[in-house]
């Protein structure tokens, strides 16, 4: 992703797991995109609202299930128009179809997915790729 930004882009990623975002800064510093890529550790939740008033370009959510509905909304938030919004796991094996699977996981899921398809501020689609993978452009 780095690689495709403009000369003056930036990313920026949210990893829970310590050891995890270790590896990733190991490997962007090997890229040589270390100036170029932002690594944040902690819950996505506490640190989403330390960015507030910020615009991005583009969310892409590979996260835990059960707050999707509020990765949701802090995505909208913190979108331009014209941003887009992308998620991935979003027919979380199947599982959004049965109405028999009522786990949390799963009601999250379906809820962030709802959301997608009928929040008038964002365009979307869900395209059946693997596991699913939610595309939206937020409306200007």
């Amino acid at each position: 992703m780095a690689r495709a930004l403009p000369a003056d882009g930036e990313l920026l990623t949210i990893e829970i797991e310590p050891k995890h975002a270790e590896f990733a800064r190991r490997y962007v510093h090997r890229a040589g995109l270390a100036e170029r890529i932002e690594i944040r550790v902690g819950r996505a939740l506490d640190i989403l609202p330390s960015l507030d008033g910020e615009q991005f370009d583009a969310v892409f959510l590979d996260a835990d299930k059960e707050p999707m509905p509020n990765y949701f909304d802090w995505a909208l938030r913190l979108l331009r128009h014209g941003g887009l919004l992308i998620a991935d796991n979003t027919l979380w094996g199947g599982k959004v179809f049965d109405d028999a699977e009522q786990d949390e996981k799963t009601t999250a899921v379906r809820e962030f997915n709802r959301r997608m398809a009928t929040d008038p501020r964002i365009l979307s689609i869900l395209v059946p790729t693997h596991d699913g993978v939610a595309i939206g452009v937020v409306r200007g």
